[in-house]
């Protein structure tokens, strides 16, 4: 008996062999480049001991305003002790308490960065420190978070500002 073909019925088969093939690939693709992205770590670790002494603004970047820079003596300070901070707007203490230091990741769920827990604040905030400068990260720039710059003024908490 012949066997009949229906060509409407292969070119669907075929399409559909196509279609999950190609999903397939698509799938693979996706999934290797996820495994692809390693966290990677900060090399300089911030502690208690770097960290100690008198920060002061220099500059701002992110948030709801255009990146601004600060001249010296614009009173918007950090005081670190090995434990304790003090911030400073315009020469007045804003906020104080104690404060640590630990590994977490970075908003971009890549990057392994040191994270500053303040004693009174339940925002994930990190800390990177080079050469003279510290910069504060608070949420990310491309979400409105802002990127603050302070210069170190002081070696020991407690100087003048």
């Amino acid at each position: 008996m012949p066997r009949i073909i229906y060509p409407a019925l292969n070119y669907l088969n075929y399409q559909m062999k196509y279609s999950i093939l190609l999903s397939l690939l698509l799938f693979s693709l996706f999934s290797f480049e996820s495994c692809g992205k390693k966290q990677k770590a900060v090399s300089a670790t911030v502690t208690p001991g770097i960290l100690r002494g008198v920060w002061e603004l220099r500059h701002i970047n992110g948030g709801f305003r255009a990146p601004g820079d600060f001249a010296p003596g614009n009173g918007y300070v950090y005081e670190f002790s090995d434990s304790a901070f003090k911030h400073f707007e315009q020469q007045k203490v804003n906020d104080q308490g104690s404060y640590s230091i630990m590994k977490d990741t970075f908003y971009d769920r890549v990057t392994i960065m040191d994270r500053i827990m303040f004693s009174n604040h339940n925002d994930k905030q990190f800390i990177k420190i080079k050469d003279t400068r510290l910069i504060l990260y608070y949420g990310m720039i491309a979400a409105d978070g802002t990127e603050e710059t302070y210069e170190k003024i002081a070696d020991a908490p407690g100087a003048d500002h």
